[in-house]
């Protein structure tokens, strides 16, 4: 059986769920330490934090500011230098093509050529055994 809030159970179950940790959270209020812990780890975040003056501040950021300006020439060279380098292998991968379909083409005419001489020999043999 499904207990849902539509269902008698399910109000029931609802009710009695809602009340029931409706006592843990005043129980976990009334614990003191619970709210020593909680004050504790609100000290601790704030420890260490001092005030510094507006030239401190400006000096960092200024200082990240360069930081920032000089990764991101880095990164603006290296890019440049990588497409050169594709710009080059994109020129011979071309050139390598436009030489392996004259290549191919040759291979092919040489193909052609020994698979016709090789059948005149055929030919030239047959008439040659039809004569005798």
């Amino acid at each position: 059986m499904v207990l849902s809030a539509k269902t008698p159970w399910g109000y029931l179950c609802s009710y009695l769920e809602d009340t029931s940790k409706q006592g843990r959270i005043d129980e976990i209020d009334a614990d003191e330490d619970i709210a020593l812990v909680n004050t504790h780890d609100n000290e601790l975040q704030d420890e260490g934090i001092e005030e510094v003056e507006e030239e401190e501040v400006v000096e960092v950021v200024t200082t990240a500011k360069m930081l920032i300006d000089t990764i991101v020439n880095v990164a603006q060279v290296i890019t440049a230098i990588v497409d050169v380098s594709v710009s080059a292998a994109i020129v011979e991968v071309v050139t390598t093509a436009k030489m392996l379909k004259s290549q191919r083409k040759q291979k092919q005419k040489l193909l052609l050529h020994n698979n016709l001489r090789f059948w005149i020999k055929v030919k030239g043999m047959q008439n040659l055994l039809k004569n005798l």
